[in-house]
């Protein structure tokens, strides 16, 4: 979120800056992390909490999932409580 916020305020103007300042040689991945603040509040809640995601791992998030909330779950196979 702090990379979203830096790039959405113009604090950073490319993301393949921000990346090497932080560290991370490829635009990808970094881009693919960037993705991860599309995902539902109820979801990301789960990952800080560290609560149970039907044993899902970051590899998991890295592969493309859809942007609706209504429909991530689904796709990612997490169970409706």
């Amino acid at each position: 979120h702090r990379w979203l916020k830096a790039l959405e305020s113009g604090k950073e103007q490319h993301l393949k800056v921000l990346a090497q300042k932080e560290g991370i040689t490829s635009v990808s991945y970094a881009s693919r992390i960037l993705r991860l603040t599309t995902l539902s509040p109820e979801i990301q809640e789960a990952i800080i909490d560290g609560s149970s995601l039907g044993g899902l791992t970051l590899a998991d998030f890295m592969k493309p999932f859809p942007l609706l909330w209504s429909e991530q779950k689904k796709a990612l196979g997490i169970s409706e409580d």
